[in-house]
């Protein structure tokens, strides 16, 4: 059977083959282990070259179609509904601390009745939940009456940020992505507002996101959100390296938080002033965090940048550059609308030279003439998607859409150019304002 002739089935297991193969033999020249499940050797892939990179993502597209059509329609529907048991197990196993309570050295195991016991949990409930986990690579049975941890395991012991988030996902996200089918039937939720999603539906709130972790009471959940949060993926290096930053005097970082991005760019570039402006809630908090020597290169302006009735303050008005990192990524159209309605204002008063760096994510289509992203990639995108839709009626937009929200707010705000990287899930789009009238 010649190449030509090959089903899909075929082809797709071959190219399983060719870069298994690739991606082995790069290991393997570079000193490093081959992936495993076991614990003690492989613990994740160091940073890879870019060719090489390239080849373990359609490795895992391909093994994943493989998986797939093996399973044949029926047998694929019935494990895509199931796949809830993953999420709740892996809450269960977090929840009451089960992955530190297993020793990690390597041979180190504990009997189910111990950590039972560890755990003040039932030893039964247990044994069932820690079955179903090992069918996912998730802990092994060394002995019939032991537990012990793989690779994949232990990664939620030794590395505090993964736990952070992979917690915030099953304990936070996953109430909350449950109730979109209430939250739509009882708004619809076409009116964007963030209070109307499907967040509030889980929490039996009416507050913003935002407003909700802010209660008092509410101080471990909200360390959980702020250290935790998933559409907070973003390389700070990548936005240090992606614009000439020490060309730039004035800054006004638009829906700036607590100044995280700000103290970043000031440290790395001292010639630059930082303005960051959010509600009054959020900068009192960064005003009492930031560092003495930082005092006089970022500084706050308390405003609510969803406002439209033109009064915007005075001190925002004439800087060479507006910022707005992940933002309006999780505003719906209604509210993105508003705030570019805005800096459409700004830009307009500071006339030529004055740009908008919006740093959200770009994602694919077929006329964009963008990269096209990986199955992986575009998962993992269409998934952050979902959650700010579930969060906040939040949406991300490709470039048709980009475009054609800059066309709502304002007829004179132009994308002048977008910037990607490999390294990083996010683009900078350049925005600049121009009057056809003028």
């Amino acid at each position: 059977m010649t190449d030509t002739n090959l089903s899909i089935f075929e082809t797709l297991a071959a190219q399983v083959t060719q870069e298994a193969q690739l991606l082995t033999s790069y290991l393997n020249e570079n000193g490093y282990y081959q992936p495993d499940f076991k614990q003690g050797g492989f613990t994740e892939f160091d940073e890879l070259p870019p060719e090489i990179e390239a080849s373990r993502k359609r490795l895992q597209a391909a093994a994943k179609a493989v998986q797939n059509l093996a399973a044949g329609p029926e047998q694929y529907m019935r494990n895509l509904a199931r796949s809830y048991h993953d999420s709740t197990t892996l809450r269960w196993l977090i929840h009451f601390k089960i992955f530190e309570a297993i020793p990690l050295g390597r041979g180190e195991s504990i009997t189910y009745s111990e950590l039972a016991r560890k755990c003040d949990v039932n030893e039964d409930i247990l044994r069932r939940i820690v079955k179903y986990a090992i069918t996912n690579h998730i802990f092994h049975e060394p002995e019939s009456d032991e537990v012990a941890h793989t690779a994949y395991s232990a990664i939620l012991v030794t590395d505090a940020e993964l736990r952070a988030e992979i917690g915030f996902e099953v304990e936070e996200g996953l109430p909350v992505a449950t109730n979109l089918v209430e939250a739509h039937e009882k708004w619809s939720m076409k009116d964007g507002r963030g209070n109307r999603a499907a967040f509030q539906i889980a929490n039996g709130t009416d507050l913003e996101v935002g407003e909700f972790y802010a209660q008092d009471g509410m101080e471990e959940r909200r360390e959980g959100f702020s250290a935790a949060r998933p559409d907070e993926g973003f390389e700070e290096e990548f936005l240090m390296k992606a614009y000439p930053w020490d060309k730039v005097k004035r800054i006004v970082d638009v829906g700036g938080s607590k100044g995280e991005t700000a103290v970043a760019l000031a440290k790395r570039f001292p010639g630059l002033r930082i303005m960051v402006v959010d509600s009054e809630a959020v900068i009192d908090v960064g005003k009492e965090s930031l560092l003495e020597e930082l005092e006089r290169k970022v500084y706050f302006v308390g405003c609510d940048i969803f406002r439209e009735d033109g009064s915007l303050p005075t001190e925002i008005f004439g800087a060479q550059l507006y910022l707005l990192r992940n933002v309006l990524g999780k505003c719906s159209e209604e509210r993105a609308r508003i705030v570019l309605s805005n800096i459409a204002e700004v830009l307009q008063d500071a006339g030529d030279g004055a740009k908008c760096l919006i740093v959200d994510r770009v994602l694919p289509s077929p006329s964009s003439g963008l990269k096209t992203w990986n199955s992986e990639d575009a998962k993992a995108a269409r998934h952050m998607d979902l959650h700010a839709l579930e969060m906040c009626n939040g949406v991300e937009r490709n470039k048709e859409e980009w475009e054609a929200l800059m066309s709502a707010a304002d007829e004179g705000l132009r994308i002048a150019s977008i910037t990607e990287t490999d390294e990083s899930a996010y683009s900078i789009l350049e925005v600049i304002y121009a009057d056809d009238d003028v």
